[in-house]
């Protein structure tokens, strides 16, 4: 009886566990891996910042080097827009020179020259008209849609003493006294008294008489 009761009592310790775990019984221990979770976020944080550091760094020498190409070819364009602004200059400076120098040439190439001219004008101008100046003109006058004529013409501008109707009659005489004028025979398109106002305060009349030469290829 004693017996038995032996025997319950050791095999009622055998199936008790120990309070320790037996670490020659591999397979009996825990799981007691670690994971390094701490370690590899930090892992991966650092490698997202040095990548945006990278991409932050290559995006600044970007910029400044589209910054340096732009500042370079704003000087570019300033220095041609420079270049042009002279040239425009230059050129439009030329084309009043050549205009000048064309003026020149057909004052002085008319089939009536001006020294010509101004001579027989003042050389048959009676007492009573006094002249002021003498005007040299270029009319261009088109007598097609592709082709125009240029006439050359003469104003004169004087003074009549009197101021009466028997005035504007010594006036009339001394455009009929132009038109035949010996320098003017056969080159005259028309002759007209343009102009003519009456100075009752001074007792003159003020006018203009136009000389229309004929074109040199009429």
């Amino acid at each position: 009886m004693e017996r038995r009761q032996m025997a319950k009592g050791k095999s009622k310790e055998i199936e008790q566990l120990s309070w320790h775990p037996d670490f020659r019984n591999v397979e009996a221990l825990p799981d007691v891996k670690v994971v390094r979770t701490d370690f590899l976020i930090n892992f991966i944080a650092i490698t997202a910042c040095v990548l945006l550091l990278g991409f932050l760094v290559y995006r600044q020498l970007h910029v400044s080097g589209l910054r340096s190409s732009i500042e370079v070819l704003e000087q570019q364009i300033e220095d041609e827009s420079a270049k042009n602004r002279k040239n425009l200059k230059e050129s439009g400076e030329f084309k009043k020179t050549a205009k000048k120098i064309d003026d020149l040439g057909n004052f002085y190439r008319n089939s009536v020259p001006p020294i010509e001219f101004v001579l027989a004008v003042t050389e048959s101008k009676p007492d009573y008209i006094a002249l002021r100046r003498i005007r040299f003109n270029e009319l261009s006058k088109p007598i097609s849609k592709k082709r125009s004529v240029t006439y050359v013409s003469y104003s004169v501008f004087g003074v009549q003493q009197g101021s009466s109707t028997e005035a504007y009659e010594f006036l009339d005489k001394y455009h009929a006294i132009i038109e035949e004028l010996p320098v003017l025979e056969g080159k005259v398109e028309s002759t007209d008294v343009k102009s003519s106002s009456r100075n009752e305060s001074l007792d003159i009349i003020e006018f203009e008489i136009e000389v229309i030469l004929k074109p040199e290829d009429a």
